[in-house]
Parts: C-alpha cells; structure tokens; sequence
C-alpha cells in the first residue's frame, strides 16, 4: 500500500482535482487535501459549467451532447462532469504526457472506472487529430494563458465547437491609466471601426519553460490577455457571449490574490444562428468608406481655390460657374486652409460652427497627404455630376498615368472610369478599367450597378 501511495504522489501533482472513488464535495476532503486551494478552484469550475449547461439543456438533452476538454491536464474536471450528465462521448486533450499518466494512474489507484477517451496534442493539433468531428461543448480551461496567441488559439478551439464553448484563463487588467496614450498609438482606422466604438484589447507576453507542472508544455513565449481580447476573439469568430464572471472572487482571499497575482476570466459562449449577424460586416463597412471618397462631392469654389494653388490651369474653365455668394465663398476658404494643414483645433470649428458633413470633412482631412492626385478625383467627381465626361476623364486618367499616383486615388479613378465608358457604351476601356481595379484593390466592395445608379442619377437632376 505504502508503494502505491508513493507512486501516487510520484505522478503528481494533482493540484486540479482530488481523485477519490465515489462522490466528492468540498467537506468530504477539505481536512486532507494538501492541495485543497485549487481543488476548491476546479471544483467551483465543476460546479459553473454544470449550472450553465442546466440552464440550456436538460440532463436527458445532455446525454446526448459530446464534450471536448482541451488541456483536459489529468481530466479531473471533465471526469466530473461526465459522472454528472453521463454524455454521449467525453474526450480530453492534453499536450503534456505526464498528465495523462497521472491521470489514468490515480484512476487504477482508486479503482475508478471511466469512460472518458484521452488524446495526447495541443491546441495546434486538435484540428489534425479530429478533422471531421465538432464537438457540442468545448471547454479550455486554464490553458490560454499558456499559449503565444490568444486569438490564434480561440480560433483554433471554435472550429471544433457546433454550439457551446467555456473559457477560463488567467487575465491582466485593463490599463485604465494607459488607455488614451494606447488608444492613440494603435490608431484605429480601419474600416472595420467604421461608425463603430473602438473595440481593442492587449496581452502581456513572458517566457515560460516546461518545468513547472501547470506551466507551458514547452520554451516559449506566451501571453496572459486582457479579458477582453477573449471576448473579442470570440465575438469575431460568432459567438455570442452569455456570462463573463472572475472565478478568483470565489475562492481566493484578496490578500492571497495581491500576493501571488492571481485574476481570472470565465467565459460561457454559444455559437449564434448563421443567420444572425451580430456585427455588420466588413465588406458593408468598407462600402460605406468608399461610397464617401468615391461619391461625395465638394463645392466648385473649393476646388477653383485648390486648382489655382496646384497650377491645374487646364480645368480652371470648369470651375469658373462658381458663384460669388460670399456664404459660399468663406466657406469654401475655410474648408481650403483646413484641407491644406488639418489640426484639431480647426477640426472642431467645422464640426460645431460650420456643420461640416462627415463625409465631406473625410475628405477635407485626406487632401493634404496627396493633393493633386485627390484633387483631380474632386474635379472628375463634380464633373461626372455636371454630365462633363470629357473633363471627368482627362482628371481621371491624369491619375492614372502619374508616377507614384496615390494608391487610393488611383483605384477610385479606374472605377469611375469604368462607370463612364460603361455610359458611353466602350466595352473595351470598360473592361480595361475593371482589370486596373481587379490589380490595384482586389477587395474593392462597390459594384458597377451602385456607381450606374450614382452616376445616372446625377443625368437625371
């Protein structure tokens, strides 16, 4: 017996779960339990997923469900679980072999039968070692901040759930002090923030060994995130987020929890219907971006200020019917010096004296990086409006034939270009203009009947 017991610790630790053979509770083992601080943490674990699930499904639903336990460590906790709801199919993956031994020996020490299935592989693995099977809950529990990536590993984890998926993990928190200095270095303009609150998060990276039992499975850089970057990886791949909660509150004392550091996110997720969408699209936010630069139009007295400073004399003709309403003309003076040189100060007085349209103040901001290029496309623009396709296309393929032309310029260019010869019926500079476009923005969102419709439009008035 004594050889047994040394044994038995000799394969530990068992610092997630205490392996006994009947019903176990926090009072049958708290007098001997050496590890009782974390098993108090698995089994409060334990007892979270069992009370979400029953929130969802019945127990005889639940004996229908498969279960996949990812960095299962001994399957303590997934064993648990299956003594509870007896699930269709239990399977475990651990990276570490030692936990699996650990586990299948304090099983045969206490005689207890299971019926679980334990695969040796990692989060990088999962997909090879199960290729064509989803499970109906996935858990990863305590194992993402083990890894490099917590995105790269949440989408690796989401791809084997059909429906529910439970996270926990170590966190930081989020730098409350730091936010605005961060907030302004990230500097979130993409077109996914497009008329959106800016969603980010950051991680905490460290070097890890294999050494320790509960540590990485081997060398390497891992990240703790903020709970929000699990959230947000989560959110991105479709799930929607039922309970967020911080397990350490339960069961560590906040001295205990100054003293070693210890904050923790528990996260319950379940797949949404294809059909839902709960966040637009970036293709429909990179549409609304481009419907702005590509179709908005600025006043001609802007663009007369704009051509005499660049020299542009073969259009000034175009621009000599602006009129001479003083309104107009100060305006349009405010808009050129604020175009030329953009600071916030002069942002602020377009925005709240002169109710400057978004649209219009994107393009104001974006002159100065590129001025001809840009101010080329404002004149093609008014011109296409006003039924002048001659000057529209002489703007327009001025752009195209310039060294180093702007990128965006160019490739709003060669659209509506193939808008116009697509009105004037030239296939072959239609398709020309549409090859350009395929090469210069292959992701480009705007279709020919959306420019059609602008475009025609405009003939129309």
């Amino acid at each position: 017996m004594r050889t047994s017991k040394r044994l038995l610790n000799a394969n530990g630790p068992y610092e997630h779960g205490i392996w006994v053979n009947g019903n176990i509770s926090l009072e049958n083992v708290e007098e001997g339990a050496g590890t009782y601080l974390f098993f108090k943490r698995s089994f409060d674990l334990v007892e979270k997923i069992s009370n979400k699930l029953l929130e969802i499904f019945s127990y005889e639903e639940l004996t229908n469900k498969t279960i996949l336990d990812i960095g299962c460590y001994d399957a303590w906790i997934l064993h648990q679980l299956n003594l509870r709801f007896n699930f269709k199919r239990a399977v475990g993956v651990e990276p570490r072999l030692k936990n699996i031994q650990k586990g299948e020996y304090a099983r045969i020490h206490y005689g207890i039968e299971s019926k679980m299935e334990i695969f040796q592989g990692s989060i990088d693995s999962i997909g090879e070692l199960f290729p064509e099977t989803l499970f109906d809950i996935v858990l990863c529990l305590g194992t993402i901040h083990h890894v490099e990536s917590t995105p790269a590993a949440i989408t690796n984890i989401s791809k084997k759930s059909s429906d529910i998926l439970f996270i926990d993990s170590m966190v930081i928190e989020k730098p409350e002090r730091d936010a605005s200095n961060i907030l302004r270095l990230l500097n979130l303009k993409d077109v996914v923030y497009l008329n959106s609150e800016y969603e980010w998060a950051i991680a905490a990276f460290k070097f890890e060994s294999p050494y320790f039992d509960g540590s990485s499975f081997k060398n390497q850089i891992v990240n703790v995130p903020e709970q929000r970057l699990i959230i947000m990886a989560l959110s991105s791949l479709g799930f929607k987020i039922l309970d967020v909660s911080s397990p350490e509150e339960n069961f560590y004392t906040k001295s205990y929890q100054k003293l070693r550091g210890v904050k923790e996110s528990f996260v319950f997720a379940r797949k949404e219907d294809a059909k839902v969408t709960k966040k637009e699209n970036w293709v429909e936010k990179a549409s609304v971006y481009e419907s702005t630069f590509t179709f908005t139009t600025v006043d001609l007295e802007f663009l007369r200020k704009w051509i005499t400073q660049l020299n542009l004399n073969d259009y000034y003709d175009f621009v000599l019917k602006s009129g001479d309403n003083k309104k107009v003309r100060f305006r349009s003076r405010i808009f050129f010096l604020y175009s030329k040189k953009p600071t916030v100060k002069s942002w602020k007085f377009l925005v709240n004296r002169l109710k400057i349209s978004k649209e219009t103040l994107e393009i104001l901001t974006n002159i100065s990086r590129a001025p001809i290029d840009k101010i080329l496309l404002e004149i093609a623009k008014r011109a296409i409006k006003d039924q002048n396709y001659d000057v529209a296309v002489l703007a327009l393929e001025t752009i195209l034939d310039r060294d180093n032309a702007d990128w965006r310029s160019f490739y709003r260019s060669s659209y509506l270009l193939s808008i116009i010869y697509s009105i004037q019926n030239d296939s072959v500079k239609h398709q020309e203009m549409i090859q350009l476009l395929r090469i210069s923005n292959s992701e480009w969102p705007l279709n020919q009947e959306v420019g059609l419709d602008w475009a025609l439009a405009n003939l129309n008035t």
